[in-house]
């Protein structure tokens, strides 16, 4: 079962370099308008953006879409072998780098009023604790408590 669990992830990590590589080539892309739409609405109270608005937006989905990248490159080695071999540390690693993202972006996007991005986030955190859970007892066997690498 372990190693259904690890290909998911490492699908996952395939998924968030897919999605980076968007962010960063096609900012402005229609596949984007479900996340942008309402968030310029609640940034910009439904006016057109200013030019100096959607460049800056290029220059953030550029950085944001790098780092995802990257973070889609790390889930996937991380996944495909420490994690596939039964290594403890692998488990933490991805637990502690979803939950940190999930909380610290979720609230910062919430606080913006961007909501379009917090569901987006809480479907991404589904997507990746789905095999955490699944996973956490061979990881993890005995009383359900979660020991320390």
């Amino acid at each position: 079962m372990l190693k259904l669990w690890s290909r998911w992830l490492m699908v996952l990590g395939d998924g968030m370099i897919v999605l980076g590589l968007l962010a960063v080539l096609f900012p402005m892309a229609a596949v984007f308008e479900p996340l942008n739409g309402p968030t310029w609405a609640a940034l910009f109270g439904g006016a057109a953006l200013p030019a100096e608005a959607v460049s800056y937006h290029r220059l953030m989905f550029g950085l944001v879409g790098t780092a995802t990248m990257g973070w889609g490159v790390m889930v996937f080695f991380v996944a495909w072998q420490p994690f596939a071999r039964g290594e403890s540390w692998a488990w933490w690693a991805l637990c502690c780098s979803t939950g940190l993202w999930f909380v610290v972006d979720t609230g910062h996007v919430l606080l913006a009023g961007a909501w379009a991005y917090a569901l987006l986030n809480a479907t991404l955190m589904a997507a990746a604790a789905i095999p955490l859970i699944a996973s956490r007892r061979h990881f993890f066997p005995g009383s359900g408590r979660l020991a320390t690498a």
